[in-house]
């Protein structure tokens, strides 16, 4: 599953960030989102399809998880059983050492996310979720549960 941010072009209001395997998925979710059955639902109902910038985000990419950041080691207490790692991009990174990183338990249904690199203060944020994308998802949209 990959992350899509979706704006509208005319006005340059950010909808949201949607996951899906593909962009007319993620405008699917969107539209999911707003009590519609899809996105062509959406578009009936409002009389024209209108004119949205569909980007993707940045998909996640799986790293080793003793590779894991040390602000997300300490909310772990230490332990990686069980942790699946990943990054991703950070579209207004400045050197290339800036992503966020993602430390994702399965079984408790819980992920945390990091900015890590130049600049970044260890501030983590964590939700409980489905997966590493759905983490990642909620936090673009600024939608992290405590």
């Amino acid at each position: 599953m990959t992350t899509f941010q979706i704006s509208n072009l005319s006005s340059g209001l950010v909808l949201g960030a949607f996951v899906g395997t593909t962009a007319e998925a993620a405008l699917d979710a969107m539209a999911q989102e707003a009590g519609y059955s899809d996105f062509a639902a959406s578009c009936e109902v409002t009389g024209k399809r209108a004119d949205l910038a569909v980007v993707e985000v940045g998909a996640l990419t799986s790293v080793p998880v003793d590779t894991i950041d040390p602000a997300l080691l300490t909310d772990i207490d230490g332990d990686t059983t069980g942790t699946k790692l990943f990054t991703a991009d950070y579209d207004r990174a400045t050197v290339a050492n800036q992503h966020y990183q993602i430390a994702y338990k399965a079984d408790a249904g819980r992920a945390g996310i990091v900015f890590v690199g130049s600049g970044s203060g260890g501030l983590t944020s964590w939700t409980d979720c489905i997966s590493a994308e759905d983490a990642f998802s909620r936090f673009i949209r600024g939608e992290m549960s405590a």
